[in-house]
């Protein structure tokens, strides 16, 4: 699974409790490895590694629309920034 956790950064939730985020493209890597691993295994396995799969690339979708809401936000900033 992912083996460069320590490397992320942490975010905090609003809750108290503390994320890590990793990108939409390591997060939908790492549901097709859910997806490749869930072959063959027990029903019961293969559940819970589809289920797994599936809440990976749902995060992953959340990511991407908030990284592509914030896209214009920043784009108006640099337009408003003094020139040097």
């Amino acid at each position: 699974m992912i083996k460069s956790a320590m490397y992320q950064p942490l975010t905090r939730r609003s809750n108290g409790q503390v994320d890590r985020m990793y990108s939409p493209e390591l997060l939908r890597v790492e549901a097709a490895e859910c997806r490749r691993g869930a072959m063959g295994k027990s029903a019961r396995v293969e559940r819970t590694l589809l289920a797994l799969a599936e809440r990976l690339e749902c995060q992953a979708t959340v990511l991407e629309a908030r990284e592509s809401a914030r896209r214009p936000q920043r784009q108006q900033t640099m337009r408003n920034l003094p020139k040097s």
